[in-house]
Order: structure tokens, then C-alpha cells, then sequence
């Protein structure tokens, strides 16, 4: 693929994703995500709207959720916050593979008893039992395709009430304006270039369509934009 070819996904690795990398970027990297999901991600918003709403409204006080790489767990933290504010026990697992990123976000989880960490490889999470909710943040875009089919057939077969699945929209603006914000306030990290491949490892909604056909899933699976250069795929357990 030539270095700015957005008609399909890019394929190679992100310097992350080595066993190898430099662990002091590595980490710096987990910590800048706690900015770029704040800023550019719409987890926030996308959660309360799935989930987090339609919970208060029908009066429920408690849910299971799995979080797929979940990183340092700047999701997970802040969806616990948002339910003790309005009276709601969650019970959130979070799963990645990374043994340094499980360590720090540990730490980060100290305060937090409602989150529970654990190593697991994401292809085989239906070990770990059903979840009311199941989410997944910039997860899909590091799979190859055949891999993103396993995952969308077991959240949907793991999730008893909803999932979302929120990634990159791959387009040239995304990739540019990334750029920019990047050199300028991501540095020490391997924010800069991996974040503009992911941007190339992400995807269309063409891209994900097909891996729906893959996963042999129904109408019951949907597609959205979302701002910031998003695209989910969302449904009913």
C-alpha cells in the first residue's frame, strides 16, 4: 500500500504492538489516550447514549460490562465515576493482552473495586462469560479482517443486552488534521506514527459491512458515523 493509499486498510503492524517496543514510550502512549478518547473518540457520548441512558431510565441500578483493550482504562474510570453519580454499581471487566499496559492500568483502576483487569486475547473472550454490555475503543482497526469477524460473532453472542464496537473512520482529512495535532502535542510516544496508521488501519463502512457478511450476523448489526471521524458498529445481545 502506498504510504497515503486510503481506498483499503493498511496492514501493517503499530510499533505498540510489538512484544519488544520501548515500554517508557509504550506508556507514555497508553497515558496520551486518556486525551485523544477525551477529545476525538465520542466514547463518552456514544455510552450514555447505548447504554448509560437507557439504563437510568428504566430504573436499573447495576450492569455487567466487558471493555476489549482496554488499555489504561481512561474509559472504564470515567464510566465508573458517571455511575456513581447517579446511584449505579457497574461491574466492568477489562481485557488486554500487554502485560506492561495490564500493570499500569492497574495502578490507574487502584480506586476503582468495580473494575476488574485481566489478561485474555480478545479471539477467545467468550470464556469469560456473558455481559449485559459489551465495548471495544480503536480495538477492531489492529485485526486483520477474518479476526474482526470472530469478534463481531462474539459480542453479539456475549452482549445480553447491547454492544458497540466504536473505531476509526479512514479518510484522508482524519489523516491530515491527526497529523497536525499530533507534532504538535503528542511527543515521547509512538502516538505520532501510530496513531496516523491506525487512521490508515481503519476503516470504511464498506470495510466493515463486509466483515458483517463474514461473521454471518443479521440486520440486528448497524453501522453509524460518528463525529470525529468515527464509525461504530452497534447492536442487540
Amino acid at each position: 500500500m502506498g504510504k497515503h493509499d486510503f481506498s483499503r486498510r493498511a496492514d501493517e503492524f503499530e510499533l505498540m504492538d510489538f512484544p519488544d517496543s520501548d515500554e517508557q514510550r509504550l506508556l507514555r502512549t497508553v497515558q496520551q489516550f486518556a486525551l485523544l478518547n477525551r477529545l476525538f473518540s465520542s466514547s463518552r457520548r456514544l455510552i450514555r447514549t447505548h447504554f448509560l441512558d437507557p439504563l437510568i431510565r428504566e430504573g436499573q441500578t447495576s450492569f455487567s460490562l466487558l471493555d476489549i483493550g482496554a488499555g489504561g482504562c481512561d474509559i472504564p474510570i470515567w464510566i465508573v465515576q458517571y455511575c456513581r453519580k447517579h446511584g449505579i454499581a457497574p461491574r466492568i471487566t477489562c481485557i488486554d493482552y500487554d502485560e506492561r499496559i495490564l500493570a499500569y492500568a492497574r495502578v490507574q483502576c487502584a480506586a476503582y473495586p468495580e473494575i476488574t483487569i485481566c489478561k485474555h486475547d480478545a479471539l477467545h473472550m467468550q470464556e469469560l462469560g456473558p455481559f449485559d454490555y459489551v465495548y471495544a475503543n480503536n480495538f477492531l482497526h489492529h485485526l486483520e479482517d477474518a479476526a474482526i469477524a470472530t469478534v463481531l460473532q462474539q459480542t453479539a453472542g456475549m452482549a445480553s443486552r447491547s454492544f458497540l464496537l466504536n473505531d476509526i473512520y479512514r479518510c484522508r482529512m482524519a489523516y491530515w488534521l491527526y497529523t497536525l495535532f499530533a507534532g504538535v502535542f503528542l511527543h515521547n510516544s509512538f502516538a505520532f506514527y501510530d496513531g496516523r496508521l491506525s487512521i490508515r488501519k481503519g476503516f470504511t463502512a464498506s470495510d466493515l459491512r463486509q466483515c458483517i457478511q463474514i461473521a454471518s450476523l443479521g440486520e440486528e448489526i448497524k453501522l453509524e458515523r460518528a463525529a470525529c471521524f468515527r464509525i461504530i458498529v452497534y447492536g442487540t445481545g
